[in-house]
């Protein structure tokens, strides 16, 4: 675990301590997605989120931290497979309301293990949020590095990163030069990471 990994946690620990940390997942419930490209969203994943959380050895203050989304009706090539929309951050650097969301099409297409590995990835950003602008390509290597660990934590086989990423470096919304470069780049540095750990 990194120091700047293990600071934050420590900050959220002591922020849950003081009572900080304060929205239980049935006041969430009640809440509506923020973006509007997710109006459609309705809770989900939170049983994986958990195992995720666990895993990770991530404190149990994170379970009212983290929420998942399934959009029920969204088409667009646009959006991606999964995001993370996010997260509050108070005065103290601690933060709240961390909202993932998947697409129904891939929540539908994927195996467990893929859809475990995609949540563990946004998780990945909750985890070092605030360290790195969102979206560099150095955000997403922590985060995929994340998603290897914690299904190697499950006894899941890491190599599911590798083949999703794979999979979806064929998906319509990752069809711009831009995307194509970066998910090229994830997926050299995914083999890079996988063979160093076998």
């Amino acid at each position: 675990m990194t120091v700047k990994r293990t600071l934050l946690l420590v900050a959220l620990c002591a922020a849950a301590s003081t009572g900080m940390v304060r929205y239980a997942h049935a006041e969430f419930q009640a809440r509506q997605p923020q973006p509007l490209e997710w109006v459609n969203a309705v809770p989900c994943c939170e049983q994986d989120l958990e195992r995720i959380r666990t895993a990770a050895s991530m404190p149990v203050e994170w379970k009212y931290v983290l929420h998942g989304f399934v959009d029920t009706s969204l088409t667009g090539a646009s959006v991606q497979t999964a995001e993370l929309y996010g997260c509050t951050e108070r005065n103290d650097g601690t933060y709240y309301d961390c909202d993932i969301y998947v697409t129904q099409k891939f929540k539908r297409s994927a195996s467990r293990d893929e859809l475990l590995g995609v949540l563990a990835h946004e998780v990945g950003h909750v985890a070092y949020y605030g360290y790195y602008r969102p979206g560099s390509i150095e955000s997403e290597y922590l985060a995929d590095r994340f998603a290897v660990d914690t299904l190697r934590a499950l006894g899941i086989n890491p190599r599911t990163m590798l083949t999703t990423l794979l999979r979806l470096s064929r998906e319509e919304v990752f069809s711009t030069p831009d995307a194509q470069v970066q998910i090229r780049q994830r997926i050299q540095r995914m083999r890079e990471l996988l063979d160093a750990k076998k």
